[in-house]
């Protein structure tokens, strides 16, 4: 289980959601709408990151690339609502653990991040 996340998503009402969610749960959460700005975050060290593909100034997959070079692991859950083949592509090359196409059942998001799954 991890106790940071980071929540990178460029919908207001969705990256809201989904800190009220994981702060109700008892995470310490840190959200970002960019890449610049996700890239900016991961000095934060989060355990996990919940990852947008689309973002307002690029692609998710920057982010994750970023993520895996780092020093230590951190788990991702590609969060997207597109079924592009072309982004999914890159992400599984880039072994994100997890993927949820929206929408989804939040319980499956909480079994993910609580290690239930």
């Amino acid at each position: 289980m991890c106790s940071r996340a980071l929540i990178v998503e460029d919908d207001p009402v969705s990256q809201t959601a989904m800190a009220r969610l994981l702060r109700h749960l008892g995470f310490e959460v840190c959200t970002a709408a960019s890449v610049i700005e996700a890239r900016e975050k991961l000095d934060w060290q989060p355990e996990c990151i919940l990852l947008d593909l689309h973002l307002k100034d690029g692609s998710g997959v920057e982010v994750l690339r970023a993520a895996r070079a780092g020093a230590r692991h951190v788990r991702v859950a590609v969060v997207t609502g597109s079924q592009d083949h072309v982004p999914l592509a890159q992400v599984e090359g880039l072994a994100p653990d997890a993927v949820f196409i929206k929408p989804f059942p939040p319980s499956e998001l909480i079994r993910w991040l609580t290690g239930s799954d």
